[in-house]
């Protein structure tokens, strides 16, 4: 008795710990170019064993091989993140070492996360239903959605962000990953819906309202008004708007959007350029009835929304929040946003080179300062500061017991040494 067909693959993504603990333990395997072609002798081998767990059934669907090739890959990224989080280690260090250094990044954790529990339980669902002769479409244009928003964020932001200048030769096994979604998602949407039956009478009815009448659809209409007002916002922010809104939002409410790991920039991009305008249309398809093709596409988009929302907002939080041991004592990547204080008022600068080195805001209960100096942003004691750049000014009080007052009184605050770094 042979066993179901995503138990086989459950199984066999289990292999995928094994393989990494290996290689993590043989040195001949861990040079650069040797990663690469390990990583496609291993993926060209899991084919080779799902097809032999197939060979007896009469027709398979080609996007067998592409869900279940991804669920292999799933279990390495949830290895990934479970040894940065510290619940093993083993596995992972000679990749991150010599393959892919960014992994070790928020947004890269958090993706790991994704793949390895959401996407995984979507590919076991996905291929369950694939034999049992039921319907997986809308389940695979989830799936595609969500991988295809990852893919144009993940590339292009190591490319273009403080990674680009390390990448290794393992960094291109992502190219198949980044195509495979795409062929997968054109056979989806080249396949029939199934349609719910409705009478033509009542679908007449319907669709003879007006918007006005049609309370849902107009609430999802100022929804996506909204979405699209905010997107064009942040994406002005990220590409270095001038205006005295822009310039309050990026570093008192979302600092992260300027983090050097790239990915917050592109994403908000990715947001400007290709989910505008599909937002726009998808307006146009709810105030106009009768448009079919917003049912396929709104499961598309809504895959990869809830992708970036978990992943980036989770990122977010993970940017502040996530510590490192540095020298024995508490580090902090980034300073957090506004939001996680009281709102007492920060005016950062400009230009860091024509002004004193911080600048004092008064308010009713003690005075903030933005801080951009890194000898001034070590270890406060609100834990908020961390190591400060021209562009990423460290929040912190003025009763902190590294604060200015002290600093001042030993003489570090004068004008020469504030422009002299």
């Amino acid at each position: 008795m042979r066993p179901p067909t995503e138990i086989s693959v459950f199984l066999l993504s289990l292999l995928a710990p094994g393989v990494l603990y290996t290689m993590n333990n043989i040195p001949a395997l861990q040079e650069p170019l040797v990663i690469l072609g390990m990583g496609a002798v291993i993926l060209g081998s899991v084919l080779l064993l799902l097809f032999l767990t197939v060979r007896h059934k009469a027709k398979v669907d080609p996007l067998f091989y592409v869900f279940a090739e991804f669920s292999f890959t799933c279990l390495v990224g949830l290895t990934n993140a479970l040894e940065q989080d510290g619940f093993i280690s083993g596995f992972m260090g000679f990749y991150i070492k010599m393959g892919e250094p960014h992994l070790t990044t928020a947004y890269a954790l958090m993706m790991s996360y994704w793949e390895g529990i959401v996407h995984f339980i979507l590919f076991l669902v996905i291929i369950h239903r694939m034999f049992s002769g039921k319907s997986y479409r809308s389940l695979g244009l989830l799936w595609a959605g969500s991988s295809i928003a990852h893919q144009i964020v993940h590339i292009p932001g190591v490319v273009i962000g403080k990674y680009g200048s390390n990448i290794r030769p393992a960094f291109w096994r992502n190219i198949p990953f980044f195509l495979a979604p795409f062929w997968a998602a054109s056979l989806l949407f080249s396949r029939p819906r199934e349609m719910q039956v409705i009478t033509a009478d009542k679908i007449a009815a319907e669709q003879k309202k007006s918007l006005l009448f049609r309370p849902i659809d107009l609430l999802l209409s100022l929804l996506l008004l909204g979405s699209m007002a905010f997107s064009v916002f942040r994406g002005f922010v990220v590409l270095d708007c001038s205006l005295d809104t822009c310039f309050t939002y990026i570093y008192q409410y979302e600092p992260y959007l300027k983090d050097p790991v790239g990915f917050p920039r592109v994403m908000m991009l990715v947001y400007l350029f290709y989910a505008l305008p599909l937002l726009t249309v998808f307006i146009y398809g709810l105030k106009t009835p009768g448009c079919s093709w917003m049912l396929d596409w709104t499961i598309f988009v809504a895959g990869a929304m809830a992708q970036v929302i978990v992943v980036f907002s989770s990122r977010a939080v993970i940017n502040i929040c996530l510590n490192k041991r540095k020298n024995g004592k508490l580090h902090v990547d980034f300073p957090p946003p506004h939001s996680l204080f009281p709102p007492d008022p920060v005016v950062p600068y400009r230009s860091i080179s024509a002004f004193p080195h911080s600048l004092h805001v008064p308010s009713p209960s003690r005075q903030t300062v933005a801080c951009y100096r890194s000898q001034c942003a070590a270890r406060c004691c609100t834990g908020a500061a961390g190591p400060a750049l021209p562009h990423k000014p460290c929040l912190f009080y003025e009763t902190c017991s590294c604060g200015t007052i002290q600093q001042q009184e030993k003489g570090k605050l004068d004008h020469t040494q504030a422009t002299d770094w």
